[in-house]
C-alpha cells in the first residue's frame, strides 16, 4: 500500500484533509481518502500523516498489503504504538492469515508538539459517549486539559454527497441530539465527515477489529487544537470480550502530540446509565437505536433500546425521558427478546445479569424472572450448539 499526495483544501465551504491511497497486492482502484469539517473548525484540522497511517494501517493488514509506505514525517510513537496491534488482534481471531504490513516512512521520523491544550469527546449520544461526557463534566475542571470542550459527531460520506448541508444529509438526527447535549454543557460540536469506511467495506472486520482505528484517525486529524480524545468504551470491569474499540487496542493508535483515551471501563453499564438518567438533556437525548443508524429516533423493540429502557427503569428514569416511545417497561416487551433471539454474544448477558437483583429489591420480580430466563435461554442454546459440534 502507499500513501501520497497528501494534503489539504478548502471544498465547498468546508476543510478537507486528503491523500491517496494504493493498494499494491489488492486489485483494487486507488482511493482518494479524507475526513473534513465545516469551514469554522478549519483551524483545528490538518493533514496529520499519523491520522491516514492508522486509518489505513488494518485494511492494508486484512487484504495482505506486505507494505504501507508513505512519504511525509511519522511519529516514531505511531511507528512503534502499531506494531503492536496486530499481535493482540491475532491473539483474539484467527481469520486473516496474513502478517502485519511493515511501514516504510520515506521521509523518516518527525515528533510534533502543537501546544494543543484542549480534548474532545466523540459523541453518539450513546449510553457510553453520554456517561463519559457527564463524568468528565461533574469531575475535571474546565480549564483542565484534560477537560472536554467540544465533542466530535462522525458522518460517513457516500462519495457522492458534496451540497453545502452535507452535514445535515450525513449524520441528520444524531446531529441535532448531540448539539442539545453540547449546548448543555457548554462545549462546542464539531461534526466530521469521512469516507473511511472506503478503505475497507467488511462490516465484521470494522465492528470486530477496525472500530477504534478509524474513530481515533478520524479524531487524530484535529490535532492542532485537540492533545487528547475520549472514546468511550462499551467494556465493564468484568468483561473484557475482544472487540475492535478495546482498551488493549485504542491507546496504540496514539502520537506523540495527541493521546487516544478508551475512557469508562472501570465503570459498570448500569453505573454509566446512573450518571446520563440523573441529567435531564442527556436522558431526553439518548440514541442507542438498532433500527436507526441516523440516530433521529429510538424504535422501542430492537435489543438495544429494550436493554435501555430496562435499565432506565432500574433507575426510575425511563418514564422521565423524552427519548423512547415507552415510560414503562413490560415482561411482554422483555420476552421479545427471547421470541425474536436478540442475544449474540456472551457479554450481552453481563447486562441483563446486572439488573436482577437491582429489579428485585424494587420489586419488580415480574421483570427478574424474564431477564433470568432470558439468560437461561442463551445458555442453554450455546450448550445444544456446543454438543452438536
Amino acid at each position: 500500500m502507499i500513501i501520497t499526495n497528501i494534503g489539504q483544501r478548502s471544498v465547498g465551504g468546508f476543510e478537507r484533509v486528503e491523500a491517496d491511497v494504493i493498494w499494491e497486492q489488492k486489485e483494487r482502484d486507488p482511493l482518494r481518502f479524507f475526513v473534513e469539517t465545516p469551514e469554522q473548525y478549519g483551524d483545528a484540522i490538518w493533514a496529520d500523516p499519523n491520522a491516514f497511517l492508522v486509518a489505513a494501517y488494518l485494511a492494508a493488514w486484512h487484504v495482505g498489503e506486505e507494505r504501507i509506505q508513505i512519504d511525509q514525517p511519522i511519529c516514531p510513537f505511531t511507528f512503534q504504538h502499531l506494531k503492536l496491534v496486530v499481535p493482540i488482534l491475532k491473539s483474539w481471531y484467527n481469520d486473516v492469515p496474513y502478517d502485519a504490513p511493515v511501514v516504510e516512512p520515506l521521509a523518516g521520523f518527525k515528533v510534533r508538539d502543537f501546544g494543543a491544550k484542549e480534548s474532545v469527546g466523540l459523541l453518539s449520544c450513546g449510553i457510553d459517549s453520554l456517561a463519559t461526557l457527564r463524568w468528565n463534566k461533574l469531575n475535571i475542571p474546565d480549564e483542565h486539559p484534560l477537560a472536554i470542550r467540544a465533542g466530535m459527531t462522525i458522518g460517513y460520506h457516500n462519495n457522492t454527497e458534496f451540497e453545502p448541508d452535507r452535514v445535515q444529509k450525513l449524520i441528520k438526527g444524531r446531529y441535532d441530539a448531540a448539539k442539545t447535549v453540547a449546548d448543555d454543557c457548554g462545549i462546542e460540536l464539531i461534526p466530521a465527515l469521512t469516507n473511511i469506511k472506503f478503505l475497507d467495506r467488511d462490516g465484521w472486520f470494522y465492528t470486530y477489529k477496525s472500530l477504534g482505528a478509524q474513530r481515533s484517525a478520524v479524531a487524530a486529524f484535529f490535532s492542532r487544537r485537540f492533545h487528547s480524545a475520549y472514546i468511550a468504551t462499551n467494556h465493564t470491569p468484568s468483561s473484557m470480550y475482544p472487540w475492535g474499540s478495546h482498551p488493549l487496542l485504542d491507546q496504540y493508535y496514539s502520537s506523540g502530540h495527541f493521546r487516544i483515551i478508551h475512557h469508562g471501563v472501570e465503570l459498570t453499564r448500569l453505573e454509566k446509565v446512573g450518571l446520563v438518567g440523573d441529567w435531564p438533556v442527556g436522558l431526553n437525548n439518548i440514541r442507542v437505536c438498532q433500527n436507526d443508524d441516523e440516530g433521529s429516533y429510538n424504535c422501542g423493540s430492537c435489543e438495544k433500546c429494550i436493554l435501555t429502557m430496562c435499565e432506565l427503569e432500574v433507575h426510575d428514569r425511563l418514564k422521565h425521558s423524552a427519548a423512547f416511545p415507552l415510560d414503562e417497561i413490560t415482561p411482554e416487551l422483555l420476552e421479545s427478546i427471547n421470541t425474536y433471539d436478540m442475544i449474540y454474544n456472551d457479554f450481552q448477558l453481563e447486562f441483563y445479569g446486572e439488573m436482577i437483583p437491582h429489579l428485585e429489591k424494587k420489586d419488580r420480580n415480574d421483570l427478574a424472572e424474564v431477564l433470568s430466563g432470558i439468560i437461561r435461554t442463551y445458555r442453554e442454546k450455546v450448550n445444544s450448539n456446543s454438543l452438536s459440534q
